[in-house]
């Protein structure tokens, strides 16, 4: 494994759990993926190609719907 995928699966684990502090106590289902894509957004400093973000929040999306139903996705 290279060391720039290395850095970039730190990345995405370290945004990932960004999103599970920031929606931990809000275990409802009215929260949307554009809340998670949001949530991205609003960082400072943050620069990166869209779709790389949107997947993101998917996949925190995903997990928080999971979490919610009692699975862990």
């Amino acid at each position: 494994m290279n060391v720039e995928l290395k850095s970039d699966e730190k990345l995405s684990l370290s945004l990932q759990k960004y999103l599970e502090v920031k929606f931990q106590d809000k275990r409802d289902i009215s929260l949307k993926l554009d809340d998670f894509l949001h949530a991205l957004y609003s960082l400072n400093n943050i620069a990166l190609d869209h779709d790389y973000i949107l997947r993101i929040a998917q996949v925190g999306y995903e997990r928080h719907i999971g979490i919610i139903k009692g699975y862990d996705p």
